[in-house]
């Protein structure tokens, strides 16, 4: 075998490795950069929540009968009764990950099982069409819950459940109100759990830095404000 051929193997090796470990830093930094902008929010990593937390977490996104998702990258701010947790959620297929998850455990929230999705504002076909399939998206959770008798809420949210006469009894008046002051969100809630994401439509997807964080806990917080007794 030539030399040069020999040389320009060894190079390429080496260029290889090289990239590998630029990586490897660079994976590394971003995790500890990660792990410092949560921490000056009140979160500390999770390597693994309990059992009853992360169970009853999964089942708000379970798809039929299987467990289909698991959690990831954990981070949890516990408050005097309230507990915050902050992971990527993960389908079972590893294709599909949402980065940036909030999930709210509280004793002061009983909520039946629902499910909040966002509704496209405009007027039109596009918006139409859109909302057709955001609906079709989002209501994997029983039947559609309509409160057209509340338009400003309905013109920004899609509400479904298996229970729709408890969902109604829950979502009262003055929650409904509040919940209306919300847009682009996305929720879901059983009994002392919920998770709450912002759709970001047009926006960026996924960013973890304190600012984006602020806005979840914020979200994450209202929300219990809202639907907790």
């Amino acid at each position: 075998m030539p030399e040069y051929v020999v040389l320009v193997g060894l190079a390429v090796a080496g260029l290889v490795a090289f990239l590998i470990y630029k990586g490897v830093l660079s994976a590394r930094e971003t995790k500890a950069e990660r792990i410092r902008c949560l921490r000056a929010q009140g979160f500390e990593p999770l390597e693994t929540p309990p059992d009853d937390v992360q169970d009853a977490i999964l089942a708000l996104h379970q798809r039929g009968k299987k467990a289909d998702h698991k959690m990831d990258e954990v981070f949890e701010r516990r408050g005097s009764s309230d507990r915050l947790y902050l992971f990527d959620l993960e389908d079972g297929s590893g294709d599909s990950v949402h980065t940036g998850v909030m999930a709210v455990v509280s004793p002061r929230l009983h909520a039946p099982r629902l499910t909040i999705s966002p509704r496209l504002e405009g007027e039109g076909r596009l918006a139409a069409l859109g909302n057709v399939l955001l609906k079709k998206v989002g209501h994997h959770n029983g039947r559609t819950v309509d409160f057209a008798a509340h338009p400003r809420f309905a013109r920004r949210h899609f509400v479904s459940g298996p229970d729709p006469e408890a969902i109604r009894r829950f979502l009262t008046e003055r929650r409904l109100d509040r919940l209306a002051e919300l847009r682009h969100v996305a929720v879901e809630a059983e009994d002392h759990a919920l998770t709450c994401t912002h759709v970001p439509f047009g926006g960026k997807v996924g960013r973890i830095d304190r600012e984006s964080v602020a806005r979840r806990v914020d979200l994450a917080e209202q929300l219990l404000r809202i639907l907790g007794s």
